[in-house]
């Protein structure tokens, strides 16, 4: 596995991890949250750090199309687990032709 894929990977990782804490900062009472925003502002900075660095290598608009596939299956699985919301056969088939798409991209030499 090429370097720069494993880059755009963890930064994906991380991106539901942001949406997350932007979400967190205000919903306590309709305030703001400030260590919500700072979680934010640190963990949205180290997905796009990591992008950064996949990109160095690799063609912008397939690394930006990994970095969100694998940020939208991540938060599918966590929103599933930690959330208890629900799957049906649309978004399993739509995480199947995700997963098919990456992987023809990097079957196909695009990467």
């Amino acid at each position: 596995m090429d370097l720069s894929l494993v880059y755009i990977i963890i930064g994906g990782l991380w991106e539901p991890v942001w949406v997350w804490c932007l979400n967190k900062t205000s919903h306590s009472e309709g305030r703001l949250r400030i260590e919500w925003g700072i979680l934010f502002v640190i963990t949205s900075i180290t997905s796009v750090f990591f992008l950064g660095l996949g990109i160095q290598s690799m063609n912008i608009g397939i690394a930006y199309a990994i970095w969100t596939a694998v940020g939208s299956i991540t938060t599918l699985l966590i929103s599933r687990v930690f959330l208890g919301e629900g799957f049906d056969k649309r978004k399993v088939i739509a995480v199947f032709l995700i997963l098919t798409g990456i992987i023809g991209l990097e079957l196909s030499g695009g990467l």
